[in-house]
């Protein structure tokens, strides 16, 4: 085949055409690249603008590469013949790794050009981050070092569409805090030196690192250098010597300056800006400024990203006036993966933490810098399998809410912290080990992020493909588990988050404090569900709104348990494979995780019940479920015994966040003990079979809805709102609306009927052109039963209408 070039290709094009080159020769085609274009080529490559031959296919196909970065064209010719051509390097790299995979993955008996999708693409998202975090030195020997490691890891990362890695040091941690001395001599300071780390280790250390930040370039990715900690703090033991309160900031930033010099493929910084990277936030400007004076002053453009937790708007500002490309990252949902939207609100007990998650104030307007969304998926997804097509879907559609983009944590994240092991793998057992390098086999949510992070509405067969070839005929199958299967651990997230910190809560592996404790906690989006307690006081006064309550969670986790066991059952538990008895075993892991908080939510229901109205009766029910709850857990144990490490250490010991799951039995038993000795100050407990709850075991679906959402909202002036409903028709029909601003309540407007629908009026005084406006609806029906819309499980469950 012959392959067109005419000009030559940047460095990222140019290994990526050694991509397609490959490919194509591994499906037996004799393979020449010429500059000139002969009787017939088979490929014309180039970048748009900039290679006659490409303009002059454009121009004859009557195509055209969009002027947006990171661009490309793929697109059938005349007589046979392929284009691939990209506005600019990465565009370019994307068109060539697409035409490369979808070659290798394509059956044998297809033609080579007819297994290219054509496409004319542009980023949704201008900013697609992958996160690595740097926690435990003797683990990160297995990789960290390694040029194989690197060449894989980019590679993947580059086929996915990501264009930055963020390599993070000192998250709560002594170990590279700060990372300067561990890396290189600051001769202003000579007392500041590491611990345990020789001259030489340094040296190595220093010069993987430009050795990463290089490689990163040449896949075609930026590169993001993350400095977590200022100090060691409280976290450990300090591991530098010499670092006085005195010097810190002077060392911080001439560390800095001399890391930027020599390691010129830096093309980003990012700081933790509050408390916890050591610094007083009444002194971060005046702290940081020296720092933001080092990258203003390094000679080449960075982009700095300042983490929003803590941040000030004089700190704000100084960055800006300091370094143009300043950008803004805050969590987007606490530290876990919670709803693929942006959080409606902040739980009542955070509101005093000043943007410590969420958009929070960031989204008034006009607004002089970028946001990132920050995914703390390792909140919640550290070691299972997780990859929901639906839900990076709507999350990356969701990242335009204020943002330009997304950075995500990657699988397995601070696997070993602060802990002193030797090597360990966590699956343990060979027969489940698919991947000589255990972050491959989460592949799935890489592809997912990177690839719908670039376009949301990506052809499944981007990953359908992928399946195929791993697995054959259970491919699709496997992606159904991933989408059923992947509905699981968010759902969990949301209802049990007792806590925002990572650190605290660890959902995978949560079995609950005690049911009281339980009880009380608020879910992390107030709008759409209730909190157990607060459900059972609403439910007893007779006001239930149309949140869902626990026990509708509940039954809802049991619908997904049985479509996974059911998919399972269809796949067979026999196979041998180990990428797909793995696959198996994490996913009926969450089967049984949806079961058992199932169970134990509706006993924690029915304890609250009893708390709140002496249903003394209730105990035995109670009890009930705890016995269920503890048959899932004891099989959820027994299932990943001999898969799973002893101790899987994804956290602090202190916390809990190790061991395995065979352990936590210890915890259902208290629960069954506390019921048991609950029952035994009762006089009698009469069995009771209980009907359905208040507000009904099943949430009950919206009716079907017309409504137009305004394009804008105007300032002083009074906006109408109209709704129509059908099937079933509700009996009254509320608005909620408030400011773009999370940290305040919403309103309520009671609609009125007016033989056509209903219809509000939203007070002109509530429209402020500093914000954008945000409303969802609320539908009552007969016998207490309400619901909200736009419904979560579909869509984000509210809208959002521009104001000026």
């Amino acid at each position: 085949m012959n392959l067109v070039v005419d000009t030559e290709l940047p460095r990222a094009a140019r290994w990526a055409l050694e991509e397609l080159t490959r490919a194509l020769s591994m499906c037996g085609e004799s393979v020449e690249v010429t500059a000139a274009p002969g009787s017939d080529p088979d490929f014309i490559i180039g970048l748009a603008g900039q290679s006659s031959v490409v303009e002059d296919a454009l121009a004859r196909a009557g195509v055209r590469c969009p002027d947006v970065p990171e661009s490309l064209v793929l697109h059938p010719l005349a007589a046979g013949r392929f284009l691939i051509c990209g506005r600019d390097e990465r565009g370019l790299m994307y068109a060539l790794l697409e035409a490369a995979c979808a070659v290798e993955l394509a059956a044998p008996e297809v033609d080579v050009c007819a297994a290219i999708a054509p496409a004319i693409q542009s980023p949704h998202l201008a900013w697609r981050s992958m996160q690595l975090f740097l926690c435990n030195r003797r683990l990160e020997e297995a990789w960290f070092y390694d040029e194989e490691f690197w060449d894989e890891y980019l590679e993947r990362l580059a086929r996915c569409r990501y264009n930055n890695l963020s390599l993070t040091f000192g998250h709560q941690i002594a170990y590279l805090s700060p990372p300067y001395p561990f890396l290189l001599e600051v001769p202003e300071f000579p007392e500041v030196r590491p611990i345990g780390f020789t001259a030489e280790q340094c040296a190595r250390h220093l010069d993987m690192l430009i050795r990463i930040a290089e490689w990163t370039r040449q896949r075609g990715l930026h590169f993001t250098f993350g400095v977590w900690s200022q100090h060691a703090q409280d976290y450990g033991d300090s591991m530098v010597e010499g670092l006085t309160p005195e010097i810190r900031a002077q060392y911080n930033a001439a560390g800095l300056v001399r890391l930027l010099a020599s390691c010129p493929g830096i093309d980003g910084v990012q700081f933790r800006m509050n408390y916890e990277s050591g610094v007083a936030e009444d002194r971060q400007a005046e702290y940081y400024a020296p720092q933001f004076r080092a990258i203003a002053e390094c000679g080449r453009s960075i982009r700095l990203d300042l983490r929003a937790k803590g941040l000030t708007d004089d700190t704000i500002e100084l960055a800006q006036k300091l370094v143009p490309d300043t950008v803004i990252s805050t969590k987007h949902w606490c530290e876990h993966l919670g709803m693929p939207y942006p959080m409606p609100a902040i739980q009542q007990f955070d509101q005093k933490n000043y943007r410590r998650y969420g958009t929070w104030d960031l989204l008034r307007k006009p607004r002089s810098f970028a946001l990132i969304h920050r995914l703390w998926s390792a909140g919640s997804q550290r070691v299972l399998l997780w990859a929901d097509p639906e839900w990076v879907r709507r999350f990356a559609s969701s990242c335009t809410f204020g943002g330009d983009g997304f950075e995500v944590m990657a699988p397995l994240t601070n696997k070993g912290v602060r802990d002193e092991q030797p090597l360990w793998s966590a699956s343990a057992d060979l027969a489940f080990r698919s991947h000589a390098e255990e972050h491959r086999r989460h592949w799935m949510f890489y592809l997912l992020f990177g690839r719908l992070g670039y376009d949301p509405d990506a052809s499944s067969e981007v990953w359908q493909r992928e399946l195929h070839q791993r697995f054959g005929s259970a491919g699709a199958s496997v992606e159904e588990l991933y989408r059923i299967g992947g509905q699981i651990l968010p759902l969990l997230t949301v209802v049990l988050q007792h806590s925002a910190s990572l650190w605290t809560f660890w959902p995978e592996r949560f079995v609950g404090r005690s049911l009281e404790e339980d009880a009380q906690v608020e879910p992390s989006d107030p709008t759409q569900f209730y909190g157990i307690d607060e459900y059972v006081k609403d439910a007893l006064d007779n006001r239930l709104c149309g949140k869902w309550t626990p026990p509708q969670v509940a039954h809802h986790l049991h619908q997904l348990a049985a479509q996974v066991r059911g998919l399972l059952t269809d796949l067979g538990g026999d196979s041998t494979e180990p990428e797909l008895r793995h696959t198996l075993l994490d996913f009926t892991l969450f089967a049984h995780l949806a079961e058992y908080h199932a169970c134990r939510q509706l006993a924690a229901v029915h304890l609250a019940f009893h708390h709140r109205a002496g249903a003394v009766r209730r105990l035995s029910t109670v009890r009930q479920h705890l016995l269920q709850a503890r048959d899932h857990w004891a099989a959820l144990s027994a299932a990943a015994e001999d898969a799973y490490c002893d101790d899987l250490v994804f956290g602090f010991r202190e916390k809990g966040h190790v061991g395995h799951w065979k352990d936590d039995l210890v915890v259902i038993e208290r629960d069954l003990a506390a019921i048991d000795a609950l029952i035994a100050e009762q006089q009698e407990i009469p069995s009771a079979d209980f009907g359905p709850f208040i507000g009904g075991d099943v949430h009950l679906d919206p009716p079907t809805v017309t409504f137009a959402s305004p394009t804008c909202a105007t300032a002083g002036r009074d906006l109408e709102l109209r709704i129509r409903c059908e099937s079933p028709i509700p009996s009254a029909v509320r608005c909620y609306h408030r400011i773009a601003h999370q940290a305040l309540d919403f309103d309520r407007v009671d609609m009125h009927s007016d033989g056509d629908g209903h219809r509000a009026v939203i007070p002109g005084d509530s429209i402020d052109p500093a914000w954008d406006l945000m409303v969802f609806f609320e539908f009552l029906f007969d016998a207490g039963r309400a619901t909200r819309w736009p419904d979560w499980r579909i869509q984000t469950p509210y809208f959002v209408i521009p104001t000026k």
